[in-house]
């Protein structure tokens, strides 16, 4: 498991879509053998879900709503081939905090 502060790389300009920002977390994580990494400081403004496809990782985010601070929130990012090992889905407690439940062996 890791933890990224990824803000600065939300520093980039307004041109890069979500999706091309997943694909470059993804390859760095691809690139570090990460399972799951929780990140902080994601700057979007609702809650979602994206399957990036081509690194193996499914993403999960939560923020605050629009209106207020958008650098505020939390992400997990999740290797696909322990997904579905997952006892259930990481879901979100409030704008600040998701639940992320994994299985002992």
């Amino acid at each position: 498991m890791a933890d990224w502060n990824v803000g600065s790389l939300f520093d980039y300009p307004r041109s890069y879509r979500l999706e091309r920002m997943m694909a470059l977390f993804a390859r760095e994580f691809a690139r570090n053998k990460v399972e799951i990494a929780a990140l902080s400081e994601p700057r979007f403004f609702e809650q979602g879900k994206l399957e990036e496809v081509g690194a193996k990782y499914t993403f999960f985010w939560t923020v605050r709503p629009k209106a207020e601070r958008s650098d505020a929130g939390v992400s997990f990012a999740i290797r696909n081939n322990i997904f579905g090992l997952l006892p259930c889905l990481p879901h979100s407690i409030n704008n600040r905090l998701m639940s992320l439940r994994l299985p002992f062996r």
